[in-house]
């Protein structure tokens, strides 16, 4: 069985973060600070799992068509394949800019980069 203090000793590392992150959110919302100036864990986590996984989301659903298209169609992979490989060689930070001037500062381009990341790492 283990004790109390082994429990502590094991997971402190644990405790402390998740104490910072209760302290921030509690910080945030009795003084009010501005989401521009520090935005809450809640707020960071809610942002977070809207433009990654709809990102993914989208990504899946291009990669997997794409992928079986260019398998079976000789003339997808000749046409495809080398702007693919293109868009797999520039490097995101390049692009990123491009992307967010073109495209606002709202949550369509974080979708389109993480969109990029996911889909062209390979």
């Amino acid at each position: 069985m283990h004790t109390v203090k082994q429990v502590a000793n094991r997971f402190t590392s644990l405790i402390a973060f998740v104490f910072v992150l209760i302290v921030r959110e509690l910080a945030c919302k009795l003084f009010k600070i501005p989401v521009f100036v520090l935005p809450s864990p809640s707020d960071v986590s809610t942002a977070f799992a809207e433009v990654a996984l709809l990102g993914y989301l989208v990504a899946i659903a291009v990669a997997l068509p794409l992928a079986i298209g260019i398998t079976r169609s000789r003339f997808l992979s000749r046409t495809l394949l080398p702007w693919l490989i293109v868009i797999q060689s520039t490097p995101i930070v390049v692009v990123a800019p491009i992307i967010m001037v073109t495209l606002g500062a709202g949550v369509l381009p974080r979708v389109v980069i993480t969109t990029m990341i996911a889909f062209s790492r390979w």
